[in-house]
């Protein structure tokens, strides 16, 4: 959504609702400096491999550095 030319409250919901519909869900959005998750109620199995938390972890470390 950072490349969207107007963010008002229209369009965020619109986007977001058409990630959330897709295949797999993405339930994780960037907006400027923000991020905004969508709480699907149920597990997102493509969300939780191991190569998701482990790259989660090296950027939680690397933002525990500065």
């Amino acid at each position: 959504m950072v490349n969207l030319d107007k963010l008002n409250n229209a369009t965020l919901l619109y986007n977001l609702k058409r990630r959330y519909f897709r295949d797999p869900k993405e339930i994780y959005t960037y907006v400027t400096p923000s991020l905004l998750v969508i709480n699907p109620y149920k597990s997102v199995p493509h969300l939780m491999t191991p190569e998701i938390f482990d790259k989660c972890k090296s950027v939680l470390l690397l933002l525990t550095r500065e």
